[in-house]
C-alpha cells in the first residue's frame, strides 16, 4: 500500500473497505441460500457529480460510469460460485468475463488513458 497516495482519502477508503467487508460477510452468511455478494472497485476516477464538485482531476483523468455499469452486469450474470465473496476492480471483471483488453472506449476524453489512481491507493 502506498501511504502517500492514501493521505487525504480516508473517507473514500473507509467506505470502500466497509463495502468490501460487507460483501464478504454477506457472501459467507447467505451462501447456503444461494445468495452471492461481491465488491466492485473502479480502477480510476469515474466522472460523477463528486469528481466535478470536488474538482478531482479533469475529464482526461476520468472514465465514464459505463465501465462500472458493464462490470456490474457481468457480475450479476456470472455463476454465483465464481464471483461470490470476491472483490474486483472494474477492469479485471471485464477482462475475465468479457475478455476485454482495452478500455479506451470508457475514457471521458477519447484517446486518453486515465492513470489507475484508485487501484494504486490500495496496492
Amino acid at each position: 500500500m502506498n501511504v502517500k497516495k492514501i493521505a487525504g482519502k480516508a473517507p473514500y477508503l473507509i467506505s470502500k473497505m466497509g463495502m468490501t467487508m460487507l460483501a464478504h460477510a454477506i457472501a459467507e452468511e447467505e451462501r447456503e441460500h444461494g445468495i452471492a455478494a461481491a465488491a466492485l472497485w473502479p480502477v480510476t476516477l469515474i466522472e460523477s457529480e463528486a469528481t466535478h464538485h470536488f474538482q478531482m482531476g479533469g475529464p482526461a483523468e476520468w472514465r465514464k460510469p459505463d465501465i462500472l455499469a458493464d462490470a456490474t452486469v457481468e457480475l450479476c450474470c456470472a455463476d454465483l460460485a465464481r464471483v461470490s465473496g470476491r472483490a474486483f476492480f472494474d477492469e479485471d471483471v471485464l477482462s475475465e468475463f468479457r475478455s476485454l483488453s482495452g478500455f479506451g472506449t470508457y475514457s471521458v476524453v477519447p484517446g486518453t488513458t486515465p492513470a489507475p489512481v484508485c487501484r494504486e491507493m490500495v496496492e
